[in-house]
């Protein structure tokens, strides 16, 4: 396991270094292979949680298996991996934007042969640092970081979401309020037009948000 952990790190690494070459020449060059490098890691959390599953039926134990998957998408975190991928996105350069934002809409992808099931799961944490940092620096108006919250709202809802279950309602609340906060001023906005028109896809991220806040109050 220990061996395995290291692996990861060192792969989390390596995105988060290609991602943050300040050498243009080097960061174009190196750019193309973020999103297979991505893809490359969302695999190995599958496969972690596949193997620690297997290996809990061998052993008869039917009880839920640990989120292996959610280990390593926290390596993912503390390499600075999303932060890099962030920075490679606000270049100045379009080839880099366009190959980071590839890289990040890997967390976003309904494919489940890109991200399956039991991964996408535990992505909130990762669409929660996106989104966090997307929204400092490309500003709440950038179309990846309104992908980036919509999936996150959607992420959230499942049952079983890792940040849900990992977290205090308070601190749930806390990190998600801001972001619900936004759609419902765009909603708001939207009624108060001349149109009086609002996307069904900002009233599903709205009420996405309001029944994870709904479920939270609760608790």
């Amino acid at each position: 396991m220990a061996y395995e952990v290291t692996v990861k790190y060192r792969l989390a690494s390596h995105i988060a270094a290609t991602g943050a070459s300040r050498d243009a020449g080097t960061a174009t060059a190196t750019a193309h292979t973020l999103e297979d490098l991505v893809k490359e890691y969302i695999f190995c959390c599958d496969h972690a949680n596949e193997q620690n599953r297997n290996d809990r039926r061998a052993k008869g134990d039917t009880k839920n298996s640990q989120h292996h998957a959610q280990e390593y998408l926290d390596i993912f975190l503390q390499s600075g991996a999303a932060i890099a991928l962030v920075h490679l996105y606000l270049s100045d350069f379009s080839s880099s934007r366009f190959y980071a934002e590839r890289a990040i809409r890997c967390f976003l992808s309904t494919d489940p042969a890109t991200l399956p099931p039991n991964v996408m799961l535990v992505t909130a944490p990762v669409l929660l640092e996106f989104c966090r940092l997307l929204s400092l620096t490309a500003g709440n108006k950038d179309r990846l970081y309104k992908s980036c919250r919509h999936t996150l709202a959607s992420v959230l809802c499942l049952p079983l979401s890792g940040l849900v279950a990992s977290n205090s309602p308070t601190k749930v609340i806390e990190q998600v309020l801001p972001f619900a906060n936004e759609i419902v001023e765009l909603v708001l906005d939207g009624l108060g037009s001349d149109s009086m028109m609002v996307s069904r896809t900002d009233l599903e991220e709205l009420s996405n948000f309001f029944e994870i806040l709904r479920q939270q109050i609760k608790l």
